[in-house]
């Protein structure tokens, strides 16, 4: 009898070690993607292709990017009973004026000036939670808006910087890693 207690012991050990026990983790010790973090995934992309347009100077395309920005943020805050979403209220707020400015905007310089609070209230939120799929990299430009500096976010170690194009492609630098959730 001892025999068998021991070895269900064993076996009950075994199987919460392989299956991650009640703390969100897998055997390999590696945080699970949640379906929280694949939607915001989806914002993150979309914000990272606006940035490619800012780089590229194309306000058609940047218009585009920013209504798929949208499109994504309302995606997100439709994920009921999530207190990250809740946690993250000042930041959703600042993101949504910004967009709204962004929206408006009559000019590629006016949208960078609307991405930088998008970058501060994105890079604040991702800090927060990992993003599945890939690293991303704070970015930042000490020289964009008169020497004032703003950060960004990036998919690239490679800065290439969406506040000034082509006039200073490579203006930056990185200031920070944020490690992807492991799947």
């Amino acid at each position: 009898m001892k025999k068998i207690m021991l070895s269900l012991i064993i076996i009950a050990g075994l199987f919460l070690l392989a299956c991650g026990g009640a703390d969100g983790e897998n055997n390999r010790g590696n945080t699970i993607v949640s379906p929280f973090q694949k939607t915001y995934s989806g914002l993150l992309n979309a914000y990272i292709e606006l940035k490619d347009a800012l780089v590229a100077a194309d306000k058609v395309l940047a218009d585009k990017k920013i209504e798929d920005l949208r499109s994504a943020l309302s995606s997100l805050e439709n994920i009921s009973g999530s207190d990250v979403v809740n946690a993250w209220k000042g930041n959703l707020d600042t993101l949504k004026m910004a967009l709204t400015e962004a929206t408006s905007a009559g000019d590629v310089e006016a949208q960078r000036k609307a991405f930088s609070p998008m970058s501060e209230s994105l890079i604040s939120m991702t800090q927060k939670v990992a993003p599945p799929g890939e690293e991303l990299y704070v970015q930042n430009c000490p020289m964009a808006f008169d020497f004032e500096g703003a950060n960004w976010l990036s998919n690239s170690k490679e800065v290439v910087n969406p506040y000034f194009g082509d006039k200073m492609l490579n203006c930056g630098s990185v200031t920070a890693t944020i490690e992807k959730a492991k799947e």
